[in-house]
């Protein structure tokens, strides 16, 4: 077997991996927007104070600093296979994914907030 077969091997996702996959319901790869497009206008707010919650709650930086590190560590330090190691990246990638989601919805809400503070007779 060659080498990059053997590697191909595996990365390739396994049984239990797609069997989570499968279970997590429908899930729509062709959509690039969130579940916010689909929200009336009050939802979309109250989405956005909710990511504000978030973002200011002094525990979520640290909390995913955390995870970061610790998952970081294990994938340094203690993986053994190729799968182990692609797992914690996609774990650190996820987390990070996370972070920046909340970035923006927390910057929807800072720029709802502006235009509700806009007065058009103001100069």
């Amino acid at each position: 077997m060659s080498w990059f077969k053997k590697k191909q091997d595996e990365l390739s996702p396994s049984q239990d991996a797609l069997r989570v996959i499968k279970e997590l319901g429908e899930l729509d790869f062709t959509k690039d927007g969130f579940v916010e497009d689909e929200l009336q206008e009050s939802e979309r707010l109250e989405l956005y104070k909710l990511a504000k919650l978030i973002k200011t709650n002094k525990l979520f930086p640290l909390l995913v600093k955390h995870l970061i590190n610790a998952n970081g560590n294990y994938t340094v330090k203690e993986a053994q296979t190729m799968e182990q190691l692609v797992f914690g990246r996609g774990t650190i990638n996820g987390l990070q994914l996370i972070q920046q989601e909340i970035d923006r919805l927390n910057l929807s809400y800072e720029d709802s907030i502006k235009k509700e503070e806009f007065d058009k007779y103001e100069i």
